[in-house]
């Protein structure tokens, strides 16, 4: 009968602990806030868009160069997580980012007479210069590849690359060209079809640039503007308009003179957003790393989500 109590009393005893052994095992191992990475819209400069001149079947040369530039600005603008962007200074510390385009081939025929032209990575594949009025034109093949390039000290890296076709961008395969009235590059651009199928395909590559896995590795920064010691916050110049939301985390940098070289960014502290505006943003410190707290005109700088 005592062995019986005894039992009883332990089972008891471990059915009292258990809840608190439990609790006291969640508070050893907090569970930490799910920060997010932040996807900022980044500035990007614009290189010239690779293309050559070439023969179209009534015997004038066009270059498509120029009016590509124009083109790549508004599929650049068109994406989410870049922008168009105007160089800002010589200096060959500064990081940057180049978006960079060239058609590989733009290869034509006009379907009546069975004629080619324009070119492919081979060469040119014009072969008639007397065909006159309006003809049905069909595209054999037009590819466009995209690349995403950071730049510092006069050094660039590709990042990120995309291709796209007539068969990746769902255009129009065949349309009409006026061949007596198209004799220059804008023509052929912005009075036939054409233009608007190499617009799509612009588009949809640069769709698939931004989107890709390492955008959150570029360069981009804000600066502290104002800081709070009463609460510990501070407010740095980026917010909504920017695509920055609540909860994202970022690292604050000290910016330190290099001497000679390049400045050199010290990390004060891990960050995160807890509130965001159009074009600003309040953050709280999660962790500090340096000797001092943030201060005003420091570095604000995207920080990987679940990273040390």
């Amino acid at each position: 009968m005592a062995r019986t109590s005894l039992i009883v009393s332990l089972t008891v005893a471990a059915l009292v602990l258990t809840p608190s052994l439990a609790r006291a095992k969640g508070q050893a191992k907090p569970t930490e806030p799910a920060f997010t990475t932040p996807e900022p819209v980044r500035g990007v400069r614009l290189g010239t868009v690779g293309t050559r001149p070439f023969q179209l079947p009534n015997g004038s040369r066009v270059d498509l160069a120029a009016d590509l530039e124009t083109l790549l600005l508004t599929a650049v603008a068109s994406t989410p997580s870049l922008a168009p962007a105007e160089a800002s200074s010589d200096d060959p510390c500064e990081r940057r980012m180049e978006v960079r385009a060239a058609i590989s081939t733009l290869d034509l025929n006009v379907a009546e007479l069975g004629v080619r032209f324009g070119y492919t990575p081979s060469g040119e594949t014009s072969t008639v210069t007397s065909v006159q009025g309006s003809l049905g034109v069909k595209i054999g093949t037009l590819a466009m590849d995209f690349s995403l390039w950071e730049c510092e000290r006069g050094r660039c890296t590709a990042v990120g690359a995309s291709t796209a076709t007539q068969a990746t961008a769902g255009v129009e395969l065949a349309f009409e060209i006026a061949f007596g009235e198209i004799t220059t590059g804008p023509a052929l651009l912005f009075n036939t079809p054409l233009g608007e199928t190499v617009r799509k395909i612009m588009q949809k590559g640069m769709e698939r640039l931004a989107a890709s896995a390492r955008i959150h590795e570029l360069p981009w920064q804000a600066v502290v503007r104002a800081v709070n010691s009463e609460d510990g916050t501070f407010i740095f110049d980026s917010g909504a308009r920017h695509r920055l939301k609540s909860g994202q985390t970022f690292t604050i940098y000290a910016v330190e003179d290099g001497g000679t070289s390049c400045d050199v960014f010290r990390a004060l502290a891990h960050v995160h957003t807890v509130q965001v505006d159009t074009v600003s943003s309040v953050a709280t410190v999660d962790r500090t790393l340096g000797s001092r707290s943030p201060r005003v005109g420091d570095l604000v700088m995207v920080r990987l989500a679940g990273s040390q």
